[in-house]
């Protein structure tokens, strides 16, 4: 599961230099590792601190619908996997 921008073009600006060309290796890396059977999941206007609770310290819009969506996927994935 991953953020909705994932290339230099969408990231430049948003992220400094040196955080996006890490950032940028990892998802190449996960692409690699993850074989024929992956399943990759970009959600919608998420970014990477959807992934956490601070949104939800700041009372960020839709952040409920956010969370439910990434959990919905994530129980969906361990109920097919587990």
């Amino acid at each position: 599961m991953r953020q909705e921008k994932t290339t230099f073009e969408q990231l430049e600006g948003v992220m400094s230099p040196a955080i996006l060309e890490h950032f940028l290796a990892g998802v190449e890396q996960l692409k690699r590792v993850s074989g024929r059977k992956r399943q990759i999941v970009s959600i919608k206007r998420a970014d990477h601190m959807t992934f956490c609770d601070v949104p939800l310290h700041f009372n960020e819009a839709q952040i409920d619908e956010k969370h439910t969506v990434i959990n919905s996927y994530v129980c969906s994935n361990m109920v097919e996997r587990l």
